[in-house]
């Protein structure tokens, strides 16, 4: 319960902030930037999950306070999830500079104590790993990858599409 998402854009006060295509695109600049920075893709499936519930829990009032949590949640989910470092001067060149560091330091801030520090939401991916393993030893390494790499794909457009934001992640790897 603690990392459950809920549909927040039926609120209208959220409407105003965000809408549906609005998130996906910035989701889609997150995969961006992990890709061009060659880092864990699974990071944006983590700072979805931060970016939707600061957005449901009231840190996020304008699109542009949007855009700055979803730079700070991609921030630190690779601070926490990815052995690569970027530095927050470089992230802040990748947001075109529409931000400064302490705008970055302040919202993580005001992030952590929404998510009450719990920084470590079960993603499709996690449930897909542990899916996995389940597969019997007769399966041949080569179906695994198959089917890891397919399943990977598929919970990334999953990430993208607000449509799966109240669907619990357990579900979505299923699926």
């Amino acid at each position: 319960t603690i990392y459950r998402r809920c549909d927040y854009l039926r609120d209208d006060r959220f409407t105003k902030v965000v809408d549906g295509s609005w998130r996906q695109r910035i989701i889609e600049w997150m995969f961006g930037v992990v890709d061009h920075c060659a880092l864990r893709r699974d990071s944006v499936g983590i700072a979805a999950y931060y970016l939707d519930l600061c957005v449901e829990r009231g840190v996020v009032e304008s699109r542009q306070q949007f855009q700055l949590a979803a730079m700070t949640a991609l921030q630190l989910a690779i601070k926490l999830y990815d052995s690569n470092v970027v530095k927050l001067d470089s992230m802040i060149k990748l947001g075109q500079g529409l931000f400064t560091e302490q705008d970055v330091v302040n919202m993580e801030t005001k992030m952590l104590r929404a998510l009450k520090w719990h920084v470590h939401p079960p993603t499709p991916i996690c449930f897909l790993r542990q899916f996995l393993r389940l597969l019997p030893p007769a399966v041949s390494p080569l179906v695994k990858y198959i089917v890891s790499e397919v399943t990977r794909f598929i919970s990334e457009i999953s990430v993208c599409l607000y449509k799966f934001v109240d669907c619990p992640p357990s579900l979505v790897a299923y699926a």
